[in-house]
């Protein structure tokens, strides 16, 4: 490259100012963009070297490791920056290595050089190729690797949002739970179950519930053991039901329970300023760092709970509240059996279990309830077996 400046000018036009929309209007983005760049025209008659798209990459970063102080477009992104972010961004490499998953150069020769140019040109399509396996991967791994049909309304969820909130990030996290299938597994009602709690549950002397764990799923403890209570009730016999709810709903339980913390709970870093925390969840993490409601980065680290939580520990102390509440409710309907005899064991339970689903709503916004439930919603809490 003639002018070294040419490439500072493509980083600071161009490059960061598309990465950082890319990043900074979207939440829970599964994974931020490769980068690869070809240079044209380019001569090294006697330096092999330089055709190496490794070797290539290494001096052109060198070439970057330049300051921006004069620059008004990078200044300003880095402005906009938390102050724990911004320190680490002191020249043009350091953007690139900031917003891109990958940086790589590969130079391609003067058309003179067919040869060498079948060469470079066959080396950046594998590079191309290699980098969009790796986005692929980690979105299958996600679970957001969308085929045409789906793909499809997730764009024009993102129109629509964009449409009416220009200013606000798209949030791929909710958008995307709310077009999920209609759940067919235990696991999956169960989950299903724990985000529309999530999303209609009352604040507690003041304080937001939806991402403390601690003091979101205790609330949940009575009414998920009266759905298994009322379950097991209706398909065993008596005898049998005890066993077979331990048997039946603990691994279920502990796997919705499981991907509740992997991709709903918010991690719980907050900026030092305090008026800040971080709205991305554990699977989409690692990509993006700490980031904010408002889309911009509050810092470099990784994903962490609220103090004092740990999940495994927390969900066998869960789970046992859970068996107390249903041995209660054992304790319960043989009381009541012996007072009206006639009645059917299910039907008592019946009679009980709408008592504590009238108890329940009692702590969460109806309005709310309504509008976000949905059909898997109606499946996952009118009846939580398969």
């Amino acid at each position: 490259m003639k002018d070294p400046r040419t490439l500072e000018k493509v980083v600071s036009d161009q490059l960061i100012p598309w990465a950082a929309q890319s990043i900074y209007k979207s939440l829970n983005q599964a994974v931020i963009p490769h980068v690869v760049i070809v240079v044209n025209d380019e001569h090294f008659p006697n330096a092999q070297d330089e055709w190496d798209h490794h070797k290539s990459t290494e001096k052109y970063l060198t070439s970057l490791e330049t300051p921006f102080e004069n620059d008004p477009n990078l200044r300003s992104v880095v402005g906009a920056l938390e102050p724990e972010v911004a320190p680490n961004i002191k020249t043009h490499a350091d953007f690139l290595k900031n917003f891109y998953s990958s940086v790589i150069f590969v130079n391609i020769p003067r058309k003179a050089y067919l040869m060498r140019m079948d060469q470079q040109l066959a080396t950046a399509y594998e590079v191309i190729k290699k980098r969009s396996s790796e986005s692929y991967q980690r979105k299958d791994e996600l679970g957001v690797l969308f085929k045409a049909e789906r793909l499809e309304r997730v764009f024009t969820a993102v129109f629509e949002h964009f449409s009416e909130e220009p200013d606000k990030p798209f949030n791929f996290l909710m958008d995307l739970l709310w077009q999920s299938h209609i759940p067919g597994d235990l696991d999956d009602n169960l989950f299903t179950f724990f985000r529309t709690f999530q999303g209609a549950v009352k604040p507690v002397e003041s304080e937001n519930l939806q991402h403390n764990a601690p003091q979101l799923f205790p609330l949940m403890t009575q009414i998920l053991s009266s759905y298994i209570f009322l379950d097991s009730e209706r398909n065993s016999n008596h005898v049998l039901s005890k066993s077979l709810r331990n048997y039946n709903y603990g691994p279920a339980l502990r796997k919705a329970f499981e991907k509740f913390c992997e991709t709903v709970l918010h991690c719980a870093f907050e900026s030092k300023t305090g008026d800040a925390r971080c709205c991305n969840v554990k699977a989409n993490h690692g990509e993006k760092d700490h980031q904010g409601v408002d889309g911009k980065s509050l810092g470099k680290g990784n994903f962490r709970f609220a103090p004092k939580f740990d999940p495994s520990t927390f969900f066998e102390e869960w789970v046992n509240q859970i068996r107390k509440k249903l041995d209660n409710f054992q304790t319960e309907l043989e009381e009541e059996t012996k007072k009206t005899e006639e009645a059917a064991l299910v039907e008592i339970a019946v009679k009980a279990h709408r008592r504590r689903l009238v108890e329940f709503l009692s702590n969460v916004d109806i309005a709310s309830f309504l509008n976000i439930i949905s059909v898997s919603v109606v499946c996952a809490t009118a009846c939580l077996s398969t």
